[in-house]
């Protein structure tokens, strides 16, 4: 359960590197557009969208590792990944502009 903004970067990529058409559709998408447009200028995510993201992830990974899983190395491994993304978020510049 990782924010969906991950996602969306990743198919920004995508279609930046293979189709101009795809890439403006998404880019002008009212929901992630703006965000996505944000962070590819370097303005980087806002204070609101952080939380989320941290709030979603934290707890998806909390769910995933403590109740679906009976692994205990593999729940390890769900928590780590957790916590390094959380970094990675944090590590992002933080836009204040909105």
């Amino acid at each position: 359960m990782m924010p969906g903004l991950v996602f969306f970067l990743i198919a920004t990529f995508c279609f930046a590197k293979g189709s101009r058409k795809f890439l403006k559709l998404l880019l002008n998408n009212k929901y992630v557009g703006p965000m996505i447009s944000d962070y590819r200028k370097g303005k980087g995510m806002t204070v609101a969208t952080k939380a989320s993201a941290i709030l979603i992830l934290l707890s998806g990974t909390a769910v995933s590792a403590f109740f679906m899983v009976k692994i205990e190395w593999v729940k390890w491994a769900i928590c780590l990944t957790g916590l390094a993304v959380t970094a990675i978020i944090l590590k992002q510049k933080t836009n204040r502009d909105r």
